[in-house]
């Protein structure tokens, strides 16, 4: 939520209040559409109203805008660098920096349109096995630096070697022997986890599946199997262009925060430093413009503060010292009420849950799926919805949320509070020789 807020609107200057990136909002049903003729599970897809997005390119021009990410919500600062970020305060600062080959228009939230960003155009071949980028000429990173489609190779091959270690490797995987490249191998096909490679690869020739020609701007792909999505996919920062000299400065080592990570980038701004307290950054005048017709930054400096609680974000927001902050537990509808006009409070298609691993021999396994049946049943939660997020969520009851294909209701089936047959099973599970032993950690 907080990236797209960003990438729509502080970005291109279009936002003109300030802003309490809020918790996830929930979604809203409009029982005056109908059913968009497909039926089904359409049927409850056509009915989320996401509203539109209000975009103002009159909007004023200058100023700092400072933002208490949570920079430190894990503990610790981790990375902003586009191979490896992986938190959603500090892929603000990643989206702010690089601009990839698409985009997403969100003027209508329901209905997102992917548009060419660095791309000019994008084309698959029939079976969608194969896709052809055409690359805008004249795009520049913040150094001078001409974006080419090597640069997007070049990154992509950094991001997805073993080396990097990106949380987001697999995403090679989408390329014909990319999970090979992950394993450092040339093996078809790759490894089995933990096996070595038979053919270890050689990173100078890079991954064939990629081919970059920088005379005719073209990039073109051939993925592992066929994959229709594949465009919107390389919207993700792990796809971004790099700077060579920036590549060549850090190669494939695991990058740290700030500094210690790739920061010249092709968005629209661009680092002018950064350390554990602070991220700043600036215009980059070299910036070619955004899926919104923006061609330039409206903003003079963002700032972006690491705080290691979300309380201490609010605080200091309530206190005047900043423009933006997320919104703690148990202070949603002040908030909402206090600041009417410059909360955040958008759909999120997404969702949050508790988790315990199947290898953990308490609770996994065929064994014990009464037991965790009877977990699940005897989990309040509409409780916890009123009493930590004060109603503001929507209650999950499926696999997905609304906005996604094949969304449906009341899907799971013990995605909901009842004590008796929890009890009922815990008692099956405990007869049949299911014993607690020491406490279930969860995720």
């Amino acid at each position: 939520m907080a990236q797209r807020t960003f990438r729509t609107g502080l970005l291109a200057g279009a936002l003109a209040l300030t802003l309490i990136a809020g918790a996830c909002g929930n979604s809203s049903e409009d029982s005056k559409k109908s059913d968009g003729g497909g039926g089904g599970n359409n049927a409850e897809l056509t009915k989320t109203d996401c509203g539109k997005l209000d975009y103002d390119k009159s909007a004023p021009t200058g100023g700092t805008f400072t933002d208490y990410a949570f920079l430190s919500d894990s503990g610790t600062n981790t990375s902003f660098d586009p191979g490896v970020v992986q938190t959603l305060s500090e892929s603000q600062i990643t989206t702010a920096l690089f601009d990839g080959l698409t985009d997403f228009d969100f003027t209508d939230k329901c209905n997102p349109e992917l548009k060419g960003a660095v791309a000019e155009s994008f084309k698959g071949n029939a079976d969608a096995s194969e896709f052809t980028f055409n690359i805008k000429k004249g795009i520049t990173f913040s150094d001078g630096t001409p974006v080419l489609p090597s640069s997007f190779k070049d990154g992509w091959e950094r991001a997805g070697s073993p080396e990097l270690a990106s949380p987001y490797g697999y995403l090679i995987g989408y390329l014909k022997g990319g999970a090979a490249w992950l394993a450092g191998c040339n093996d078809d096909p790759a490894p089995a986890e933990g096996a070595k490679c038979k053919d270890p690869v050689d990173e100078s020739k890079g991954l064939a599946s990629i081919k970059a020609d920088d005379d005719a701007m073209t990039l073109k792909v051939t993925l592992e199997s066929p994959n229709a999505d594949f465009p919107s996919i390389v919207s993700h920062p792990f796809f971004s262009p790099v700077d060579k000299a920036d590549l060549a400065k850090h190669g494939n080592k695991a990058p740290g925060w700030g500094t210690k990570g790739l920061t010249v980038g092709n968005g629209p701004f661009k680092l002018e430093s950064a350390d554990d307290t602070q991220v700043v950054l600036v215009p980059n005048d070299k910036w070619a413009g955004n899926v919104y017709g923006d061609t330039k930054v409206h903003l003079d400096k963002l700032i972006f503060k690491a705080t290691d609680s979300v309380e201490t974000a609010y605080q200091a927001f309530e206190a005047g010292e900043g423009d933006d902050a997320p919104v703690p537990s148990g202070k949603y509808k002040d908030a909402l009420a206090t600041y009417k006009k410059n909360t955040v409070e958008d759909p999120n298609v997404g969702s949050y849950y508790f988790d315990f691993g199947e290898d953990n021999k308490q609770v996994g396994g065929e064994d014990n799926i009464k037991l965790r049946q009877a977990i699940s049943l005897s989990i309040d939660r509409d409780e916890i919805n009123t009493k930590v997020y004060e109603g503001t969520r929507t209650i999950a009851t499926g696999i997905v949320p609304p906005g996604i294909p094949g969304f449906k209701k009341n899907l799971a089936k013990y995605a909901k509070l009842d004590v008796k047959e929890a009890k009922k099973l815990y008692k099956e599970w405990t007869d049949a020789g299911g014993k607690l032993t020491e406490p279930i950690r969860i995720d």
